[in-house]
Order: C-alpha cells, then sequence, then structure tokens
C-alpha cells in the first residue's frame, strides 16, 4: 500500500509548485489505481487548511472549493481511508519516547506514521522523508525520485 503527504498533494493541485509533475504522477496513480492507495483523514485535514492558506498555496481557495478538492481525493479517488484509532496509543508513545529529541510536528508526524501503519501502508510519498524515516513505520520516498508510470 502507498500513501501521500500534504505536501505531496500540494505540489501536484498547484502547477507552478517546485515538483509538480512527479507529484501530479503519483496524483494520477492514485486515482487510476485506487486499490494500491491509503487516504489518512489526517492529511485531508492539512490539504483543507492548506489550499486556504495563500502562504501555502500560490492561489488560495475559498472554503467551497477547498472541500470540493478534498471530497474528490476522499470519496472519488476510491483510495482506501485511514484515521487515527485510539488503540493505535501504545504505538504513538513508543514513537514519541523514542524521538524526544526531535523537534517541530513530530506529535502530527508520529500520528500520522502510527495511522498509515495500521492501515498497512509500505510506502509513503512526502517531501520530508527525514521526519518520517527515524519512525521506521514504512518507507519515505520523495517524489522526484519516483520514475513516472501509468
Amino acid at each position: 500500500m502507498n500513501s501521500l503527504d500534504t505536501n505531496v498533494l500540494i505540489s501536484a493541485l498547484d502547477e507552478e509548485a517546485p515538483g509538480h509533475d512527479s507529484a501530479f504522477a503519483l496524483y494520477r496513480r492514485l486515482f487510476n489505481e485506487p486499490e494500491g492507495w491509503v487516504l489518512a483523514d489526517q492529511v485531508l485535514f492539512e490539504l483543507y487548511r492548506a489550499l486556504r492558506n495563500p502562504k501555502i498555496f500560490r492561489s488560495p481557495l475559498d472554503p467551497k472549493t477547498a472541500l470540493e478538492v478534498v471530497e474528490e481525493l476522499r470519496n472519488r479517488s476510491h483510495a482506501r481511508c485511514a484515521a487515527y484509532e485510539t488503540r493505535q496509543w501504545k504505538e504513538l508513545t513508543r514513537l514519541l519516547e523514542q524521538n524526544v529529541e526531535r523537534k517541530g510536528l513530530l506529535l502530527f508526524d508520529a500520528v500520522l506514521a502510527v495511522t498509515l501503519k495500521a492501515a498497512g501502508v509500505k510506502r509513503f510519498y512526502t517531501r520530508n522523508v527525514k521526519d518520517f524515516e527515524a519512525f521506521g513505520c514504512f518507507e519515505a520516498v520523495d517524489p522526484p525520485d519516483v520514475p513516472e508510470t501509468g
């Protein structure tokens, strides 16, 4: 199973963003091969916020349009959806304890990592490979390293 980070989706949806071509290739694969993909609700929440933020998305969207983009991904891609579940608490706290020296968005990255691991994700496409490698939950891959297929 594969999954995408918010930063890859932003690049896929912004034609002027660095790495757009490789990110968009993955976006197309998500829709063309949905049985091999998982989308985390957390990523979709982050995407909604990013699509409306002029500091993140070059041409911010109004709330209705941003929600339509998110709903298209969640419902029309036919990818499997995943959300954090309280049964993952023990794994989450283990990751946090093992990475106490890290700063930044550790908690949110760890929640996403345990959520995707529980959903069977083996490869996670992200611009922040180093943020996820330390968790050891799956292979973290930067999309420019991915050849375009399908």
